[in-house]
């Protein structure tokens, strides 16, 4: 598309108005659009902001049907595509997970992969942990001690779902849980007080997954925990 227009004799104002001759398209433009811009003070900025808006007005009326189409479609884009950064900026819910953040709320320990949030009981995703009750497994308590600190010296909680995993046969909750950010379930794992355990190919989060695969194979290499010989 090859489109061509021409100011000519763009001249300074004195009375606030357009001189005769500033610019070769005004005479383009509907009377609705000139008056207001006939009062507005001469200042450099605004001379520029007329030029532009005559210069824009110009080119859309040389353009052709077919080509104000285009044009129309083009700026319907931009409008969708911005709208739609807008929202993964500011909106954004991923629809994988359900992320929750908390504020202050009750927790009590049950043990290294069970917890109560207020009043839901909620079981770390994706990994299992050495029991504390009945007959207790070794590393147990160090399992339990840990969540039981993370969670309740963290500034934020947030819980993560993963869509078609969120409870199991017990009834309890599903989440990842994230404590300053950081995967709890990457913490327990890294010192070797649990092991990847229930995982569902179809829904887990490949991101967490990396991260907890990464972390029990640095704990298997350094022989922590329940990965001692």
């Amino acid at each position: 598309m090859n489109l061509s227009f021409e100011i000519a004799n763009v001249s300074s104002q004195v009375d606030g108005t357009f001189r005769p001759g500033t610019l070769s398209l005004l005479h383009l433009l509907p009377e609705t659009f000139v008056l207001p811009f006939k009062h507005l003070p001469s200042l450099p900025k605004q001379n520029t902001l007329r030029c532009v808006f005559v210069l824009g007005y110009n080119v859309l009326v040389k353009l052709s049907k077919k080509q104000k189409r285009s044009l129309y479609k083009f700026l319907l884009t931009v409008l969708v595509l911005t709208a739609i950064l807008i929202y993964s900026r500011y909106y954004k819910k991923d629809t994988h997970n359900d992320k929750t953040a908390l504020d202050k709320p009750a927790i009590k320990c049950v043990d290294g992969d069970t917890f109560w949030l207020d009043d839901v009981k909620i079981r770390l995703i994706a990994i299992d942990a050495p029991e504390i009750s009945g007959e207790a497994q070794p590393y147990g308590k160090e399992a339990s001690d840990l969540t039981c600190s993370l969670l309740k010296n963290a500034k934020t909680i947030e819980l993560d779902s993963d869509e078609g995993n969120t409870e199991d046969q017990y009834g309890r909750k599903l989440y990842w849980v994230l404590v300053d950010g950081e995967l709890l379930q990457v913490h327990l794992l890294k010192q070797g007080y649990a092991q990847i355990r229930y995982v569902d190919e179809k829904t887990i989060d490949p991101d967490y997954y990396t991260q907890m695969k990464n972390a029990q194979k640095e704990a298997q290499k350094q022989q922590l925990g329940i990965w001692q010989p």
